[in-house]
Formats: C-alpha cells, sequence, structure tokens
C-alpha cells in the first residue's frame, strides 16, 4: 500500500502558503471565521476543479471518502456542504483573483521557449467571448431569453502558454467591446480578436494612452479578424504599429470590417470627443 503523499499534496506543494495568506490578511479573509478558513475554502473547490466534482454535495462525500488523508493535505475541519457555499457566498472574491494573478505571473515565464512558429517579437493574446446557459431559477440576475438565463465571459488568452490573463464575467446581453476598458497593453504585444470588439472611440482611447507613454517607447499592435464567409475573401487581417513608434498613425485605419467594404470615417462631433 501506498503510504507516500498523495497526487493532492503533491500538486499543492508548488503553491506558496505564505503568499496566500498574503492576501487573506489584505482584506482581511479569516475574521470571525471559526471554521473552514480561506485556505481550507481554496483547497476544496480546487479538489473539487481537479476532481471535476459536480455539486457541493458530491464535495463533501468525496472529501469524507479520503478523511484520513485530509489533514495532510492542508484541512483542520471537516467540510461540510453548508459551510462551503457559505464560504462562496461570502469570502471576499479579491483575495482568489489576486492569488491566481499571482500564480498566472509564476505561471507564463515557463512558457516563454515554446515555439508557435510565428516570427514575432511580442507575446501574443487571443481575445472573444462564450456565452456560458445558466438556470433561470437559479440564476434570476441574468435574464438572457424568456426562460433562459447565461452570462458572457470575455477571456484574454496568452496562445505561447495557453493560461488566460483576463476573464471578464458580464451579462449575456452586454457588448463585447466593453472588455477594452479592461485591457492594459502591454510593451509590443499583439493581440487578436473578431469585429465584435471594435469601438474606435476605445481604440482611440487607448492610441492616446499609449501616446501619453512614449517616454517608455511602449508598441502596440492590434489585430483585428474579420470573418465574413459569405465575402470573399472570408477573411481580412490588418496589423499596423500601434503607440510611440507610429503617432501618425490613425486608430482608425488600424481595423476595417473586410475587404470589399471602406473604412468607416467618424463624423466631427466624435472626432472631437
Amino acid at each position: 500500500m501506498n503510504q507516500g503523499t498523495s497526487v493532492f499534496s503533491q500538486i499543492l506543494s508548488l503553491i506558496d502558503y505564505n503568499d496566500f495568506r498574503r492576501y487573506v490578511r489584505r482584506y482581511d479573509g479569516d475574521r470571525s471565521v471559526r471554521r473552514l478558513s480561506c485556505w481550507e475554502q481554496f483547497l476544496a473547490m480546487a479538489f473539487a476543479q481537479l476532481t471535476r466534482r459536480e455539486s457541493l454535495r458530491d464535495i463533501e462525500v468525496s472529501l469524507a471518502a479520503h478523511r484520513k488523508q485530509l489533514y495532510h493535505s492542508g484541512f483542520r475541519s471537516t467540510v461540510k456542504r453548508s459551510t462551503l457555499a457559505d464560504a462562496n457566498e461570502t469570502r471576499n472574491w479579491r483575495i482568489y483573483s489576486d492569488f491566481a494573478q499571482h500564480l498566472i505571473q509564476q505561471a507564463r515565464p515557463l512558457y516563454r521557449d515554446v515555439d508557435l512558429g510565428f516570427d514575432l517579437d511580442g507575446t501574443l493574446y487571443a481575445l472573444d467571448s462564450s456565452i456560458i446557459e445558466l438556470s433561470l431559477t437559479l440564476f434570476p440576475w441574468a435574464p438572457h431569453e424568456r426562460s433562459r438565463a447565461a452570462v458572457k465571459l470575455n477571456t484574454l488568452l496568452d496562445v505561447q502558454s495557453a493560461i488566460p490573463t483576463l476573464i471578464d464575467v458580464t451579462g449575456a446581453h452586454s457588448g463585447d467591446s466593453h472588455v477594452l476598458d479592461k485591457i492594459f497593453p502591454e510593451p509590443g504585444c499583439f493581440i487578436v480578436m473578431d469585429r465584435g470588439y471594435i469601438d474606435f472611440p476605445r481604440l482611440v482611447f487607448i492610441k492616446h494612452w499609449l501616446t501619453l507613454s512614449s517616454a517608455l517607447e511602449r508598441t502596440f499592435y492590434l489585430v483585428a479578424v474579420a470573418l465574413t464567409p459569405s465575402i470573399a475573401p472570408p477573411a481580412c487581417a490588418v496589423i499596423k504599429p500601434f503607440g510611440s513608434q507610429a503617432n501618425s498613425v490613425s486608430a482608425l485605419s488600424l481595423i476595417y470590417s473586410d475587404a470589399s467594404t471602406s473604412m468607416p470615417r467618424r463624423s466631427t462631433s466624435d472626432s472631437s470627443s
């Protein structure tokens, strides 16, 4: 019989407990907590994710089946579904959001030498959205259709490492371009997106932000791919420098909808804004 460390404990050994505690102290996450600390909540949800548990009861039963190994995995109390449900509802979500960003920054350099087959000097990102359908009974705050609920998931993916660097959850009817307000391009990166993200005022704002950062010689490349199967050619990509090294290039010249359509023009009122 194997008396060594469990696979779950070996995976958790890659995570620095002190780093996690730093974010818990930042948001005072364990204040007035008598059972199931933030660390134990994280362990329970990590176990659920890795083992594909489908409900709180499933998590409770699965952990109870390995009760003798829970202490060595970091658990100090029994995980009950009611306690876990209360923790998921009341604990500060920023603890886990900040910790996730910390882990992402640790993991991305591990894939720095992965060859994608592209001759690019900067990081390549892919930006896209997905609709996730939900039960209208359980999620009445996210109506989508008459009898359905849904949310929209906007994801900015680092193509080289296949690690998401930004995940933004909004209402299903929210426009894709709103996520551009939450993206701060890094120097020399490339972002591939579809036409749903084309919003000229926001692109102009990004251009102005990059221009103000000209002292850092930032360069940002925006790649817009408009897939239009009914139009020949079916796709059109435009890549141009966007930033301090191309201040004379207007943001309006970066993107157009397809190869058979001329670039739209903004009115004088829009340009002044």
